[in-house]
């Protein structure tokens, strides 16, 4: 059964997806994009390679490399085939992760923010890696 990702039509025209975030996006045209539901958090989520080395101090540093799982995979496919979306939003990670996988970004972007204070989103400007 197809999943139902949150949705948000920008005033330019460009319907933007939350593939599994679980916090609203509030962009700089006023458009909310709302939360994921926790089923869609879960199935998006992603995993990461840990390798430990000795870090500063006596800590432990760890070196982090993100992960697709199977559930999040296919929710990418199932997503960039959707041709109401024209762009998902998915965490940096989550863009490495799909790099290291192969996976092309297609539709994926992260958001741009027009205000770190307010954490206001760009409408006209998404990043990619």
């Amino acid at each position: 059964m197809p999943m139902d990702f949150p949705k948000a039509t920008l005033s330019n025209g460009l319907v933007v997806a939350n593939l599994g975030s679980p916090h609203s996006f509030i962009f700089d045209d006023g458009t909310v994009l709302d939360a994921a539901d926790d089923e869609l958090v879960e199935k998006s989520k992603f995993e990461y390679k840990e390798v430990e080395k000795e870090g500063i101090g006596g800590t432990t540093d760890l070196l982090l490399t993100p992960c697709m799982t199977v559930e999040s995979a296919l929710l990418i496919k199932e997503i960039q085939h959707d041709d109401s979306i024209d762009v998902v939003i998915v965490p940096r990670s989550f863009l490495e992760a799909m790099k290291s996988a192969g996976i092309k970004i297609g539709k994926c972007r992260t958001i741009r923010l027009a205000d770190r204070k307010t954490k206001i989103c760009c409408s006209n400007k998404f990043c990619i890696i």
